[in-house]
């Protein structure tokens, strides 16, 4: 069964820190997002040809 790694918060990346960043840490962000954090650190993401299965 093809199984990914969930794909990083949004706010972990290079491109949201160099355009839009707020005036915030990666860690205060980061804190107010705990379901963010917890499903790109626990979760797989399927390929959706698996569901058709």
């Amino acid at each position: 069964m093809p199984a990914f790694a969930a794909f990083r918060a949004i706010y972990r990346t290079d491109a949201f820190w160099e355009i839009g960043a707020p005036d915030e840490t990666l860690d205060a962000v980061a804190e107010r997002c705990p379901n963010t954090e917890a499903i790109s650190r626990d979760c797989v993401w399927l390929h959706h040809r698996v569901l058709l299965a």
